[in-house]
């Protein structure tokens, strides 16, 4: 993709998001893929969501977050500034935001304008790609946002 190309993608991506929430094209996502410190293939060993809610306005509006923390087998490895390696075992921890939510006639209404995905809560078992980083800590987090667990293509 030549240097226009790619200011233009970046131009309607922010032009979208002054909008509401732009889904950036599958074409950047994979560029913010592949300058991951992490870019590993791991089993889900062990999934733990705690919920929180928060009122967000006056008028009884609210959000719903998901602390999720994961412990995963790394089973594939293409690259990691960290060192990890096939066979760790490491904890990754990001959250799943919804809302805000207001209650309509009765009904629970989502007021979020669509775009930007969240992440998805992985499931025990699952095997997926993983685009991290590493924490001081040892924990690693989401370099990609809600694209974090999924392999785009550059050619889009």
């Amino acid at each position: 993709m030549s240097l226009r190309m790619t200011a233009l993608a970046v131009l309607a991506a922010a032009l979208g998001a002054a909008a509401g929430r732009a889904v950036p094209p599958e074409s950047l996502v994979a560029k913010w893929q592949q300058k991951a410190d992490e870019a590993l293939k791991i089993k889900v060993t062990s999934v733990k969501a705690t919920r929180v809610k928060s009122t967000v306005g006056k008028d009884g509006a609210f959000t719903l977050t998901d602390d999720v923390e994961v412990t995963a087998e790394v089973v594939g490895v293409t690259r990691s500034k960290s060192g990890v390696k096939k066979g760790d075992t490491i904890k990754i921890s990001y959250s799943i935001g919804r809302g805000p939510f207001r209650t309509v006639n009765g009904q629970l209404k989502d007021m979020r304008p669509p775009g930007d995905p969240e992440p998805p809560l992985l499931k025990k078992g699952q095997e997926k790609p993983a685009y991290l980083t590493r924490s001081k800590s040892g924990t690693f987090y989401l370099a990609v946002g809600g694209d974090s667990f999924w392999t785009a293509t550059a050619e889009n």
